[in-house]
């Protein structure tokens, strides 16, 4: 799971929400509301950006978590 952050272009509404990190196994249904979550303000229906959240939280403790599984793999070698 990897934390998101999705900013309105037309509203402004900002949401920080969790989801997978890639389509591996998923069916074409979730992976179409994958690409509305992405795109598309749930507050207003204008178009959306989306990118990894660095700020909450959920967003913090993914980084943490990235950060330790980098530096084990960067010890292997």
């Amino acid at each position: 799971m990897e934390a998101n952050i999705t900013t309105c272009k037309k509203c402004g509404y900002v949401r920080h929400w969790t989801g997978w990190k890639t389509g591996i196994g998923k069916t074409e249904a979730q992976l179409a509301q994958r690409v509305k979550d992405n795109n598309i303000c749930i507050k207003c229906g204008g178009e959306a950006v989306t990118g990894l959240d660095h700020t909450s939280p959920e967003g913090k403790r993914a980084d943490e978590v990235t950060d330790f599984a980098a530096s084990i793999i960067s010890g292997l070698f």
